[in-house]
């Protein structure tokens, strides 16, 4: 755990570069997605990586959703 604590101490020094905090968890999460996948097969790897639900590819990871999600708030 110790090493997951450290690794978010660094990561949350980038907040300030986000002016929301759900861009910047968003961030955070396809950050531990690289880190924790196994394969190499695009964006798919990250969400298996996670163990996200399947519907978080669609639903999150495309082009036009992320713009719009950076938009709220």
């Amino acid at each position: 755990m110790q090493l997951w604590s450290t690794w978010w101490s660094v990561l949350w020094l980038l907040r300030p570069g986000f002016s929301r905090l759900r861009t910047f968890l968003w961030f955070a999460t396809a950050v531990a997605g690289f880190t924790v996948r196994t394969d190499l097969l695009g964006v798919t790897s990250i969400v298996r990586g996670l163990k996200l639900n399947e519907r978080f590819y669609t639903v999150c990871w495309s082009p036009f959703t992320a713009a719009r999600l950076s938009s709220i708030d």
